[in-house]
């Protein structure tokens, strides 16, 4: 009885040591990957390569125009996403007869031609009935801006949008303005 509790004992001591062994090399060969994968970042591989850095004040609009297509939208500067931007709007959200909540167009910042809004329309892909997750927002003001790429939609407090780097309503109708001017 004892050999046989000396024996299940070996047995258990030999697979506990193989474990350990295989995951002391499977994290050592997993951390040197992780290692040279992470000491490949993109600013090194970018000066090797002779690109720098996006600096859109130095690039010609050509190559800014180029290196802003190659990054995610949402890293752009500000003013490239409201250039880019083909429809920005707010709403209003009123209570409908239904209980259904309706987004109004209350001002539109900019649109693209041809016209497929005005105000006073209802933007139906905002509107919704609240229940579940989704509270009643009537009387609340919401930010629409949407692209070619892309598409945000966010709350509007004390006259800025959280969602575009906390911009108010004004500085950005004078973006606009200025961007129009060009």
């Amino acid at each position: 009885m004892f050999s046989k509790f000396k024996d299940g004992l070996a047995f258990g001591a030999g697979f506990g040591i193989s474990f350990i062994i295989i995951f002391y090399f499977a994290s050592f060969g997993m951390s040197a990957v992780w290692s040279l994968m992470a000491s490949g970042n993109d600013t090194a591989i970018e000066q090797e390569s002779g690109k720098q850095p996006c600096d859109s004040k130095k690039l010609d609009e050509d190559e800014a125009q180029s290196q802003l297509s190659s990054m995610d939208v949402w890293e752009w500067p500000l003013d490239a996403r409201l250039e880019d931007a083909e429809l920005i709007l707010i709403l209003t959200y009123e209570a409908g007869e239904d209980g259904r909540n309706i987004a109004i167009i209350t001002d539109i910042l900019k649109q693209q031609e041809p016209a497929r809004y005005k105000e006073g329309d209802e933007f139906s892909s905002e509107s919704f009935y609240p229940g579940g997750n989704r509270r009643s927002l009537v009387g609340k003001q919401v930010f629409v801006l949407e692209g070619d790429r892309y598409s945000t939609t966010s709350g509007i407090y004390d006259g800025h949008v959280p969602a575009l780097e906390n911009i108010s309503i004004d500085k950005m109708r004078k973006t606009l303005e200025a961007q129009k001017g060009k």
